[in-house]
């Protein structure tokens, strides 16, 4: 009887993505039909009159039996994407700028494209612009799941600007250059922007395709430079010609990836990265789910 106990019992850490700020609570669930009694208290059950009479004693442990259901039936249930600190302090640096310790708390958030980007160029874009600026967005949609971008009906507004030469879609946008982003202030999810390239001939062909490439990367989630990468990198601060690097599409995958949970603020993100890894640690057999409605 032992035996089979141990072989039906495989923990399941669970951590629920309802909403984007929350206390973090990760929640161990089974696949099987008795628990270590000393798991089913960590999750903040109690043992009562109702349920003593499921409890077994062996020789190694005791377990209580649990009933066979699934209280996340009809939810989204994804692997949690478990990545090394390295990694993690470089998403964090991109993504909620804490290298910037003059930046607001309340910039700290994680803001991502939910619908498809859907792009519109205007006719002031010269032709060679706009295809290389095209192939490279959809170089990006191609590798990246979770993450859309086609050619019409125009959520994302790409315009060249140079006196009064046409018609300014972004005011609010001052620079010369650049890009501008809106986002819902309750789930953080980008769902307009707009792309200003430099118009003046001052500037050559080659130099704004460059420019206008790194302004749309840096759209594609409002993020932040860094100097933890090679200049050639995307998201690296130096004023160079960059190439789209490994690195580069493994940070904006796990953006995008729904194994971890989508418009976190940086508490709430830091916190969920602790406790699952020290829910691993603890049970490094079990299996790490995020669950999404």
């Amino acid at each position: 009887m032992t035996n089979v106990l141990f072989l039906i019992v495989t923990v399941l850490i669970l951590v629920g993505c309802a909403s984007q700020k929350h206390e973090f609570h990760p929640r161990l669930d089974f696949y099987g039909t008795y628990m270590p009694i000393s798991i089913y208290r960590e999750m903040g059950e109690r043992i009562t009159q109702a349920n003593s009479d499921n409890i077994v004693i062996t020789a190694k442990d005791t377990f209580i039996l649990i009933p066979n259901k699934d209280p996340f039936k009809g939810m989204k249930r994804v692997p949690f994407e478990l990545k090394d600190s390295t990694f993690i302090d470089i998403y964090k640096n991109v993504v909620y700028g804490t290298h910037n310790e003059n930046l607001k708390p309340e910039r700290r958030n994680m803001k991502y494209w939910k619908d498809t980007i859907s792009m519109y160029f205007d006719p002031s874009v010269e032709f060679p612009i706009k295809d290389s600026l095209f192939a490279f967005a959809k170089k990006i949609d191609l590798q990246v799941d979770s993450l859309f971008i086609k050619k019409e009906d125009a959520n994302y507004i790409v315009y060249s600007l140079y006196n009064d030469q046409s018609y300014d879609y972004e005011p609010k946008n001052t620079g010369s250059e650049g890009y501008y982003v809106n986002w819902n202030t309750n789930t953080f999810t980008i769902y307009k922007g707009s792309l200003k390239i430099y118009g003046s001939s001052a500037l050559s062909q080659s130099d704004k395709i460059e420019n206008s490439k790194y302004h749309l990367f840096l759209s594609l989630g409002y993020f932040y430079d860094t100097k933890q990468l090679p200049c050639e990198s995307y998201f690296s601060t130096c004023p160079v010609s960059r190439t789209l690097s490994s690195k580069d599409i493994e940070l904006i995958q796990y953006h995008y990836s729904y194994g971890k949970c989508m418009g976190q603020d940086l508490e709430t993100f830091e916190t969920q990265q602790r406790k699952m890894r020290k829910a691993k640690n603890k049970h490094p057999d079990g299996k790490l789910f995020v669950i999404h409605p």
